[in-house]
């Protein structure tokens, strides 16, 4: 198996998504999310490490809170 840094990643791998959607966003509500955040929350910022969104778990995150709630997901990318 080879290892790729998290900062050289630039996709997060099938089993990865796979794995993580099942365990992790199985019971996520994206409704209790949001009213934990409370109503002052305008702007959700999710931060990662790896430069390339699709190498983040916090994608799938995102990816979800647009589906499930109609968000707009915006990526920040560093320019190089």
């Amino acid at each position: 198996r080879t290892h790729t840094a998290k900062r050289q990643r630039t996709i997060l791998s099938s089993a990865f998504v796979e794995l993580y959607r099942e365990t992790v966003l199985a019971d996520f509500d994206s409704e209790v999310f949001l009213r934990e955040l409370g109503t002052d929350a305008r702007v959700i910022a999710l931060f990662c490490v790896e430069r390339e969104p699709l190498a983040c778990h916090r994608s799938l995150l995102a990816e979800r809170l647009q589906e499930q709630l109609s968000l707009s997901v915006r990526h920040l990318v560093p320019h190089m």
